[in-house]
């Protein structure tokens, strides 16, 4: 399945707006949450928050570093890492679409969800 489109900006070009206009365009469901995972962009690493996640991609706060179309990889204290490409890049924010998507009982879908409802 490709990624939904989505214009290609770089920092300086995208602005909030067009970054949430995106809202309507995503094919999943996403989740608030607030967890942290290591940023590896194949040069370097770096700990992040992911903001909210679908079954489609995440949406990462202080990712430094990255641009649009650069893969990456996000990795968790448990072990598990999650192939990436990064959709666009914001004021230290970027958008990340998963090369595979989650299954709707993914451990990190479920956590979100249960930590909405709490």
């Amino acid at each position: 399945m490709s990624a939904p489109n989505l214009k290609i900006c770089s920092a300086s070009e995208a602005t909030e707006d067009q970054v949430d206009n995106h809202e309507n365009q995503r094919r999943f469901e996403r989740y608030p949450t607030c967890l942290r995972a290591i940023l590896n962009t194949g040069a370097r690493f770096q700990t992040t928050t992911i903001e909210n996640i679908s079954r489609g991609g995440a949406a990462l706060a202080s990712a430094s570093g990255v641009m649009p179309n650069d893969t990456i990889v996000l990795e968790f204290l448990n072990g598990r890492r999650l192939e990436a490409k990064v959709r666009w890049w914001v004021n230290g924010r970027c958008g990340i679409a998963f090369y595979e998507h989650l299954p709707a009982n993914d451990p990190l879908i479920e956590l979100a969800i249960r930590r909405r409802r709490a």
